[in-house]
């Protein structure tokens, strides 16, 4: 789903304007570089929140793909200055699409809407929770497992491994072959660094902003 009507006038909008005044904060910067700044960024918020309601899956794919790119991008520069591989950015550009933008479109909604933190509370000798954060809490954790423990094993992995394996011309033996060297080493990683990520992404970021938190948050964990 889209981002609710009003979103960027009730959140975005005065949280913008603490971040970004109209009177002088950026060390002494005319106001006017700040008013220019603040228009800036909450013309492309209304923006982003106008394509959210009207186009939700393409903008996610559109997100998704354009911030794959940018990271490998980055990447490559700090790998391999002065040479980019458009086979490489391509490949990480449908993968981002195909897993970040459309599967976690789904997938991220699914979570949300099965599972509120009654199975862990109760799993957990927990009872009957009361009060609605410590319940957010535990569905943060049921919906960081899942994700974590089934979906990331089970397809992100299995694409990951597909699409790059393509683009460096692998061939299916070499594929599987590489999949089986670096499975495990990838995914204790990816569980020391994601469930905390995620804990916070389903505990306080909000859905229709999670796509993009994906892709940022992987920036951070190359």
């Amino acid at each position: 789903r889209g981002l609710p009507t009003g979103f960027v006038s009730t959140n975005v909008q005065p949280a913008l304007a603490f971040v970004l005044p109209s009177r002088p904060y950026l060390g002494g910067a005319p106001a006017g570089i700040a008013d220019c700044a603040r228009g800036a960024v909450m013309g492309f918020a209304s923006s982003y929140e106008t394509a959210m309601i009207s186009s939700p899956l393409m903008t996610a794919v559109t997100t998704a793909a354009s911030l794959a790119v940018i990271g490998d991008c980055m990447s490559q520069r700090h790998a391999t200055p002065g040479t980019y591989s458009w086979r490489r950015g391509s490949a990480f550009a449908v993968f981002g699409a195909l897993y970040t933008g459309c599967f976690l479109s789904y997938s991220f909604a699914f979570l949300i809407q099965h599972l509120g933190g009654s199975y862990l509370a109760s799993a957990l000798a927990f009872g009957k929770v009361t009060g609605v954060s410590s319940l957010q809490y535990f569905a943060a954790a049921e919906r960081t497992l899942a994700n974590q423990l089934i979906m990331v094993p089970c397809v992100y992995y299995p694409l990951f491994f597909l699409v790059t394996g393509l683009a460096y011309n692998l061939s299916w033996r070499e594929i599987v072959q590489r999949a089986r060297k670096l499975y495990l080493p990838l995914q204790r990683r990816n569980l020391l660094f994601w469930i905390p990520v995620q804990m916070f992404q389903f505990s306080f970021v909000r859905p229709a902003l999670q796509i993009p938190y994906v892709p940022l948050q992987r920036h951070f964990e190359r």
